[in-house]
């Protein structure tokens, strides 16, 4: 479980595929969002890590608990482009009914977005490491190349965010059959983290633009 907090007082809450987004606000005591209210302790810096302390309450659930956060990553630049900025998982948001193939390619469309979003917030942040545990989907990263995984290697969580197996599906025949359009593999600036993002971008585009 994660929490993001956002300037323009967005929020969204990560626990594996799972995702919660509202607004939060913060009186200097206690932080609100969602159903959950956090009644701050303090805030603490130890060895260059930021940490809140304090209470998280859901009253729904009658659940109470002190805990101890600490501070994971700094908020890119241009913080609408964060991969974990709401808009940019609406495609974790499990429809009620069967989708049309245009809705099948604008949540595709919004999940390569955020996929690219990760490389690109890891080049921004200087990250050694590059991290999908929360996003394993479709795409598979080469270093300098985009592809996609093999069937039988679909991530079943990612498989669940659409209505059923066959427009997720769908989803998957449509990315492919961009990917055998032209070759999209090779980069120029040395770094794989980079030209995986400007690699995916351009996939992005081509399907947008239905190309």
């Amino acid at each position: 479980m994660f929490f993001i907090f956002f300037p323009d007082k967005r929020f969204t809450e990560l626990t594996g595929y799972s995702i919660e987004a509202g607004n939060w606000e913060f009186d200097g005591k206690e932080l609100l969002f969602g159903d959950k209210k956090i009644q701050v302790e303090r805030f603490e810096e130890k060895r260059k890590k930021h940490f809140l302390i304090g209470d998280l309450l859901m009253e729904e659930d009658n659940f109470k608990a002190k805990l101890k956060w600490v501070k994971e990553v700094e908020m890119v630049e241009k913080f609408k482009m964060d991969p974990f900025y709401p808009k940019n998982n609406l495609w974790r948001k499990k429809p009620i009914q069967k989708e049309s193939e245009e809705e099948i390619r604008e949540r595709l469309l919004n999940y390569v977005l955020h996929f690219a979003y990760i490389l690109k917030a890891s080049t921004e942040r200087e990250h050694n490491v590059v991290s999908f545990a929360h996003s394993m989907g479709i795409i598979k990263v080469y270093r300098g190349g985009i592809g996609i995984v093999k069937t039988a290697q679909i991530n079943d969580e990612w498989k669940n965010c659409f209505f059923d197996e066959e427009d997720a599906m769908k989803a998957y025949d449509l990315f492919k059959s961009y990917l055998n359009r032209g070759v999209y593999k090779g980069g120029t600036t040395g770094d794989w983290v980079k030209d995986d993002y400007k690699i995916l971008m351009m996939v992005y585009r081509k399907i947008k633009d239905k190309r």
